[in-house]
């Protein structure tokens, strides 16, 4: 396998393992997005596919992430969070 010149593209070490780290925290996304694309989204808490889906934030504020939200149906989420429906 050839190696890549990084240099030859304006891109120092650094700005490449940045990218790097950058790709690992974004891979969560990346593979919610490619299940939702082959159709195999599914409510976390009791795995339903057929029901309409919610996004449940577990914290909110500047500091959430990924792991700070949940993909729930409907009625999992209405469990959860009754005020949101009221």
């Amino acid at each position: 396998m050839n190696k890549v010149n990084y240099k030859q593209f304006g891109v120092t070490r650094e700005e490449r393992e940045q990218n790097q780290d950058d790709i690992i925290r974004l891979r969560p996304y990346i593979m919610a997005l490619k299940e939702r694309d082959l159709g195999v989204l599914k409510c976390e808490q009791c795995e339903a596919t057929d029901k309409p889906l919610d996004i449940h934030h577990k914290k909110y504020g500047d500091s959430v992430n990924y792991y700070d939200l949940a993909l729930l149906c409907e009625d999992c989420h209405k469990n959860i969070q009754p005020s949101k429906y009221d």
